[in-house]
């Protein structure tokens, strides 16, 4: 009912997440599967101040890691293509498939610790993105697509672990990418016809251009 810019903030502390578009008449929809035992799903909205809070509590790393696979839980969260997003995401000991594309997001948010994340933004974000910025801890993240996110600044900082961030898509403005990595390694696709400046400061490090 209400199609104005929403806040949603997304919790999931172990397991598999999946993040899709929806063309359906939704706000969201949302599946899950948790231990009971040990978790409470989280879904409330202030329809006041038009914030959206959903996932698992109670969920911890340490938990997570003494679960065979088929213990820990799933989450599969779908988003309205029609609202404006203010999205947050704050990700434990996950396997995260996160495909933003289509959606209309203002704002992007992540948090992750030991976790595998892949970010897509498979078609062209529909508005503009102020920000995309990406804490990681010990774990490896993707992102595929970035010049479709229509975002003015990127901003990513690694613990320990491996960043990929490939810029296809469909570029419609400039983008300013900050990346500070603790140890690991950054690789970088930039196409062929796309201007950059590539500023480097490193310790104990190489850097490759091919």
């Amino acid at each position: 009912r209400d199609s104005s810019e929403h806040r949603v903030r997304v919790r999931y502390g172990a397991g598999r997440i999946d993040v899709a578009a929806t063309s359906s008449p939704l706000l969201y929809a949302m599946t899950l599967r948790y231990d009971e035992a040990t978790s409470t799903p989280l879904h409330s909205y202030d329809s006041t101040a038009r914030v959206l809070t959903v996932g698992v509590d109670g969920q911890s790393d340490r938990f997570s890691r003494n679960l065979g696979d088929k213990s820990k839980g799933e989450m599969r969260l779908s988003l309205s293509r029609r609202v404006p997003m203010d999205l947050s995401l704050a990700l434990g000991a996950t396997r995260a498939t996160l495909d933003l594309g289509g959606l209309d997001i203002t704002a992007l948010e992540l948090e992750s610790g030991a976790s595998e994340t892949v970010v897509d933004f498979s078609t062209p974000n529909q508005g503009r993105m102020r920000t995309l910025a990406a804490d990681i801890g010990a774990a490896s993240f993707e992102a595929r697509n970035l010049a479709n996110a229509n975002v003015a600044k990127v901003r990513i900082h690694g613990g320990v672990g491996g960043v990929e961030l490939d810029f296809g898509g469909q570029w419609q403005q400039d983008m300013d990418v900050n990346v500070d990595l603790a140890l690991g390694k950054l690789t970088l696709h930039v196409p062929r016809d796309v201007g950059v400046r590539v500023e480097v400061e490193k310790f104990l490090a190489s850097f490759d251009e091919q």
